[in-house]
């Protein structure tokens, strides 16, 4: 959806406003990083496949600066 407002509204819309409800809820969660925990560990015990964590990591660049750095809490 934000690559299609982006096509036609530029790169950094200023105008557009969206007001989203997640319908399944029970689909997403919050964790807190504890010691001994990489991304990857995390991502394999929640989605069953270490691989995904380049996507739960793009999905997060505004908290993780590098899907191998992650900090504890």
């Amino acid at each position: 959806m934000w690559d299609k407002i982006k096509k036609y509204g530029g790169e950094n819309p200023s105008d557009i406003m969206a007001d989203i409800i997640v319908a399944y809820t029970t689909l997403f969660t919050r964790h807190t990083i504890e010691s001994q925990e990489s991304l990857s560990k995390i991502v394999k015990y929640c989605c069953r496949d270490a691989v995904k964590y380049i996507a739960i990591f793009e999905a997060n660049t505004d908290q993780l600066k590098s899907a191998d750095v992650i900090h504890l809490g």
